[in-house]
């Protein structure tokens, strides 16, 4: 992945990526509906919820030991199809990151 901060409140735009004392690992998206692969919908929000926990599950494995910044909280999203169904989304944004070191 990148060096490349993200400024979760420490730092300035212009200062260089080595000297943050963070590496990225991984910037993720979680919680779309793998069923809908062009916008992420679910039909309810039960299962918007479902899916969203199921991604969040995985991630949380995957940063066991590590970092984890949420760059975007989760939020719940209605969605108006052109069939006038409602469908739901929730989604959220983390990274992982860990401790550089020293060389």
């Amino acid at each position: 992945m990148s060096d490349h901060p993200i400024l979760f409140g420490f730092g300035t735009p212009d200062k260089k990526a080595e000297e943050y004392p963070l590496k990225f690992l991984e910037h993720c998206l979680i919680g779309g509906n793998p069923k809908d692969q062009e916008h992420g919908y679910s039909d309810t929000e039960e299962e918007a919820l479902i899916q969203f926990a199921k991604g969040f599950q995985e991630l949380a494995k995957d940063a066991e030991h590590k970092f984890l910044f949420v760059r975007r909280a989760p939020f719940l999203t209605k969605h108006n199809s052109f069939e006038g169904k409602t469908q739901y989304r929730m989604i959220g944004r983390f990274s992982i990151a860990e401790l550089k070191e020293d060389t």
